[in-house]
């Protein structure tokens, strides 16, 4: 497998990276943070994170974010790349390590920009979210969300559909 199936090529990667940057210049505010009052200002946070600096996260945001997103605990902790074991411990350590950080705040950045694709439908995005998807190599965009390359690979998607770039 010597050419990566994610790849796109040069002329879509900028058509691709110009409507992300549209994309994030064109929101004023989180969609995912609001009716989340308790870690609404985490989530907001998260969101703004741009690996840049030091941003402190409790532990105690953890337990929240699976039923956030819809997901169950285990798939939290799958997308972190961690255990379960180690998710249970998290939530209770006083501030997260960089590196969960960094993921969560782009597992956010692929939420808050899948549900406004799919008009507020977080539902509709999680359907979307666990079933194989052909432009994305027949694989389910959740499975491709455990790397940086999957992530950035979902969020391309996600753009495309935005924007109607698949055709």
């Amino acid at each position: 497998m010597g050419v990566n199936k994610y790849q796109i090529g040069h002329e879509e990667s900028s058509r691709v990276s110009e409507a992300m940057t549209h994309y994030y210049n064109s929101k004023q505010g989180h969609s995912l943070a609001s009716g989340i009052e308790k870690v609404k200002t985490y989530i907001s946070q998260l969101l703004e994170f741009n690996g840049y600096g030091k941003l402190s996260i409790p532990g105690s945001l953890l337990p929240d974010l699976p039923k956030a997103l819809g997901l169950a605990t285990g798939e939290m902790a799958v997308l972190l790349n961690i255990s379960r074991s180690k998710y249970y411990r998290d939530m209770e350590e006083k501030e997260l390590d960089i590196d969960t950080i960094d993921k969560l705040s782009v597992i956010l950045q692929v939420y808050e920009m899948g549900i406004e694709a799919f008009e507020g439908e977080k539902e509709v995005f999680n359907v979307w979210l666990h079933n194989t998807n052909v432009n994305l190599g027949n694989v389910k965009p959740i499975e491709l969300m455990v790397t940086e390359k999957g992530r950035q690979a979902v969020l391309e998607a996600i753009v495309r559909i935005e924007y109607n770039l698949y055709g």
